[in-house]
């Protein structure tokens, strides 16, 4: 697969200057343990852009062959390309454009940690403080977003939704060395310990139910059985009366 022309930064750098950039990453990582991918590449729409400064045709074939879809993006006056994939592993992902190269997923047992050195091109091409803020003051959107199925273990995302399986980095606002990492599991087991635990509950309260039904239903019998020898008894006690003379 032909790479992207220019690393991020470098599109950073080349278009900054005369407009903003929009690049957003999501990824949907699914219980098989891969991934849904969508990359979002735009710039400001000014109109007479060659949209192929982003991605040319040729590249848009490329990554089709390799099974992405590519789709036009156009949206509050951006104006580039979506490329999307599902159930993508992590090579899969590394192998896109230059950027990603330093992207890892690895599995230990049942735990996984995404890495992602994305700071490694800053210090390579000497992406200082103060250029990035000068890009951040043009308007430019750098995010990478990373939905889980369970709450993270660890992590060092620079926002987190509120049900806590929404992990996400502003890029331009991240400074981490150790660039950005996500140490998580498929399966939150509070929750499963918890379901066990209920289910458990529940067939313990249902042997319970059981069994007050058949003592009650044995001592309804054992009930009308004393009544019904208590009335015999009562009987016989009393008094017979004289027979009649014929």
């Amino acid at each position: 697969m032909k790479k992207l022309k220019v690393i991020l930064l470098s599109l950073l750098s080349v278009l900054a200057l005369s407009g903003c950039v929009r690049f957003e990453t999501t990824m949907d990582v699914k219980l098989n343990g891969k991934m849904d991918v969508a990359i979002c590449y735009a710039t400001v729409d000014m109109g007479e852009r060659d949209l192929e400064e982003i991605l040319s045709e040729d590249q848009i074939e490329d990554y089709k062959e390799d099974g992405w879809d590519v789709e036009g993006y156009r949206d509050g006056g951006y104006s580039g390309y979506i490329i999307r994939k599902e159930n993508v592993s992590a090579d899969e992902v590394s192998d896109v454009s230059d950027e990603f190269r330093s992207l890892r997923l690895r599995r230990k047992g049942i735990k996984y940690s995404l890495e992602w050195d994305i700071l490694r091109d800053a210090r390579n091409n000497n992406f200082s403080g103060d250029y990035r803020d000068y890009v951040k003051m043009s308007g430019a959107q750098m995010t990478l977003t990373v939905n889980l199925p369970a709450k993270a273990k660890a992590h060092n995302a620079t926002h987190v939704s509120r049900d806590g399986k929404t992990y996400e980095w502003d890029l331009l606002n991240f400074d981490d060395p150790d660039g950005i990492y996500l140490d998580f599991m498929l399966i939150d087991f509070k929750l499963v310990a918890a379901a066990v635990g209920l289910l458990v509950a529940l067939i313990i309260f249902e042997i319970a139910i059981f069994k007050w039904l058949k003592n009650r239903k044995k001592s309804g019998k054992s009930s009308n059985n004393s009544g019904g020898k208590l009335l015999s008894s009562l009987r016989s006690l009393a008094p017979k009366g004289k027979d009649k003379k014929k």
